[in-house]
């Protein structure tokens, strides 16, 4: 009997100390720190759930917004494009002495990544082409995706440009504005990301103050205006005459007499620009200092003029003038092969005539259907100052052609004087009073004697020396627009109101209007 009770009594110490254990064991395990979850709260970013309580291998489980997330007992979690926008958290079951205890982590917010628009574009630029520069930053890793460069109208906002982001998330945008009126010009910039899982969309407002270039010997207006089928306007080399279009020469190959042949090289004066001598017999093509001079089309050459810079030789169809010779009179040049000479350091330029037969038959080098200046281009139109009317209705007028081919060589690239200009007077309700007035209609050469009709006395070209010496040369072509080939305007003209519009043509058509109303 009394061994019975010892046993009892050796049994019940066992369940009193193990019970005590277990309490303690229980007791220590909620005393433990919950876990902690570390890393950076962004798809594709690594998190891992850590504890510092002395457990061994505890069974780790990944929770979003509380509830388990299938197959995740890692201790580390790569978070995924499904948990952006909610919390991720961690359990930790820890067992000590039989006993289990689970703990949960604080949450952690799984967001985008916040971008921002590190926009460093000039503030002031000069036109026709305005560049956008900047960097797309992040609170992450960089920003990766689209940026595109919206204009910001009153009625509508358009895209006009569009560019991927760099490896630091840099940008660099840029937009052409062919007839741009100086002025404040509104935008937006819009950051669309390549993982929109990642990275947040942005878009910043800016503003920037586009001037017109150096070389533009006015500012372009916002009176101006295309034309409307109403004008009734033709091409300016629509006029019949022999030679205004086609009369291609035979044998001519397409290409520039410089090189490289076969791409575009810089005007800086037209055919019937003023000069001293009346009007230029043809146009001035940019050269490099002493650049090598060929024929495109070949033939025998014939010395026109030799000794000085005024010498010239013509092969076939064309002379080319200016030229430092190294051929001679009989010689047969051959197109592109041939070396005709050098352009003159100090001239700076090499100008080319076309002829139809004699040596003054001149021809305009550019006119369609005859043209053989292959690739040649330009799509910026003229600009057409106030007209100034006078009370005997003569009207006088600036206008000048911007070109949309700009290489500067040793000088800005100039503006050329018009192809052509014309006026027609409307009434009130837009219906013509007129017809179509040419006050200047460059399909050929103009004689010398009519320079000084359809010129205004204070035009002229920026002139050789400023060429030769400044960076910047502007031009001041001032014509006749009523009273000079074109007649004065019409008594009813000066009466009533009626409307007066102008119209200038550049070289490779394109056209420009600019409306004045008159009221006596």
């Amino acid at each position: 009997m009394g061994s019975r009770r010892a046993a009892l009594a050796a049994a019940l110490v066992v369940a009193l100390i193990a019970a005590a254990e277990s309490s303690a064991a229980r007791e220590r395990a909620s005393e433990a720190p919950p876990p902690v979850v570390e890393g950076d709260g962004y798809k594709g970013a690594t998190l891992t759930c850590t504890t510092t309580a002395p457990a061994a291998a505890p069974a780790v489980a990944w929770l979003r917004d509380g509830t388990p997330i299938e197959g995740t007992a890692s201790p580390t979690y790569v978070v995924a494009g499904a948990d952006v926008g909610h919390q991720l958290a961690c359990t930790m079951t820890l067992s000590e002495g039989g006993v289990s205890s689970t703990a949960t982590s604080a949450p952690l917010p799984i967001h985008l990544v916040a971008t921002a628009i590190a926009d460093r574009t000039a503030p002031v630029q000069r036109g026709p082409t305005l560049v956008f520069r900047g960097r797309v930053a992040a609170d992450g890793p960089t920003a990766a995706g689209t940026v595109a460069l919206v204009s910001v109208g009153r009625v509508r906002s358009v895209v006009v440009s569009r560019v991927s982001t760099d490896g630091s998330g840099g940008y660099e945008l840029s937009r052409t504005i062919r007839a741009l009126v100086p002025g404040r010009l509104s935008y937006r910039i819009d950051f669309t990301p390549t993982d929109p899982e990642l990275h947040a969309q942005v878009e910043q407002e800016m503003a920037l103050k586009a001037i017109s270039p150096l070389a533009y010997p006015f500012a372009r207006s916002r009176a101006e205006r295309p034309v409307v089928f109403a004008d009734g306007v033709v091409p300016f080399w629509s006029d019949g005459a022999r030679c205004a279009v086609g009369c291609r020469p035979a044998g001519a190959v397409d290409g520039w007499p410089l090189k490289p042949f076969h791409e575009q090289h810089g005007l800086r004066a037209a055919l019937n620009e003023r000069r001293l001598s009346g009007s230029h017999v043809g146009i001035d093509i940019m050269t490099s200092l002493r650049q090598p001079i060929y024929a495109v089309q070949s033939g025998y050459a014939r010395i026109l003029h030799s000794g000085d810079s005024n010498a010239r030789v013509r092969v076939g169809n064309y002379i080319y003038w200016h030229v430092n010779l190294r051929v001679h009179t009989g010689e047969y040049v051959h197109a592109y092969d041939t070396l005709l000479g050098y352009s003159f350091r100090w001239m700076r330029h090499l100008h080319l005539s076309e002829v139809a037969g004699g040596d003054s038959d001149y021809l305009n080098p550019l006119r369609p259907g005859g043209r053989v200046l292959v690739p040649w281009t330009d799509v910026e139109p003229p600009v057409i100052g106030r007209p100034s009317v006078a009370a005997n209705g003569t009207v006088v007028v600036q206008a000048f052609d911007p070109q949309s081919f700009t290489p500067r060589i040793s000088y800005e690239t100039p503006v050329l004087a018009p192809a052509a200009l014309a006026y027609r007077v409307f009434d009130a309700r837009g219906a013509a009073l007129t017809p179509l007035e040419w006050a200047l209609r460059g399909s050929h050469w103009i004689p010398n004697g009519y320079a000084s009709v359809f010129y205004a006395p204070q035009a002229h070209s920026p002139g050789f020396f400023c060429f030769a010496r400044r960076v910047v040369c502007k031009p001041v072509w001032t014509y006749r627009l009523a009273g000079g080939l074109a007649p004065a305007l019409p008594v009813y003209a000066m009466h009533g109101r009626v409307r007066l519009t102008v119209y200038a043509w550049d070289w490779a058509g394109n056209v420009r209007a600019r409306d004045i109303w008159l009221q006596r």
